[in-house]
C-alpha cells in the first residue's frame, strides 16, 4: 500500500516524539551511551515538539500507511550562523518496520522540496559523523558532506558530519 504524505499536526506530537526515541534507541545504539539513550525524558521531548509543530517557519511532514503514522521529517531555517542563508532538515525518521522502503527518501525529497520554494537556495542536514547509515542515505539523497560540527546531550559532546544540498 502507498503510503500518504500530510502536514503534522499537534495531535500528531505524542506518536512524533515515539517514533523519534525508539529511532534514537536503534539508530544510536552502540554510538551512544546507552545511559543516554535510557535517560531521555519523553516528556521534555513532547514539549518541544509542541513548541516546534507551533512555529509558522517549519516544515513538517508525516508518513501514514493504513491511518498510522510511520515516519516524519521536518525543517526551517538554519540553526547554524555559517549557513544563515540555508534551509535545515532537523529530523527524518522512519519506524524500523518500513525503513529501506523509499518512505525516508520520499519524505526527505518533500521537505527539501518546500524549503526550496520558502526560497532557501540551500539545504543542510547533518547526522552522527559515527552513523553511517545515516550518512550512506544523505549521500544517496544527493548530499555532499561539507564539514564537521558537534552537539551535547547528557554531557558528552558528539560529531556531527554537515551535508549541503544545492
Amino acid at each position: 500500500m502507498k503510503a500518504t504524505i500530510r502536514e503534522a499536526c499537534l495531535a500528531d506530537a505524542e506518536e512524533l516524539v515515539s517514533i523519534q526515541i525508539s529511532c534514537w534507541k536503534t539508530a544510536y545504539q552502540g554510538l551512544v551511551d546507552s545511559s543516554i539513550l535510557d535517560g531521555i525524558d519523553e516528556t521534555l521531548w513532547l514539549e518541544r515538539r509542541l513548541v516546534f509543530l507551533k512555529r509558522e517557519d517549519c516544515v513538517r511532514k508525516v508518513a501514514c500507511l493504513n491511518g498510522r503514522i510511520v515516519g516524519f521529517c521536518d525543517g526551517g531555517p538554519s540553526r547554524e550562523t555559517r549557513f544563515s542563508d540555508a534551509g535545515e532538515v532537523f529530523s527524518l525518521y522512519v519506524r524500523s518496520g518500513e525503513q529501506g522502503s523509499g518512505l525516508g527518501g520520499v519524505l526527505f525529497r518533500t521537505v527539501c522540496e518546500e524549503l526550496k520554494r520558502k526560497g532557501f537556495p540551500r539545504l543542510m542536514v547533518k547526522t552522527l559523523l559515527s552513523n553511517s547509515k545515516s550518512r550512506r542515505f544523505y549521500e544517496k539523497m544527493g548530499a555532499v558532506f561539507s564539514g564537521e560540527s558537534f552537539f551535547e546531550m547528557g554531557g558528552k559532546r558528539f560529531l556531527e558530519a554537515v551535508y549541503l544540498i544545492s
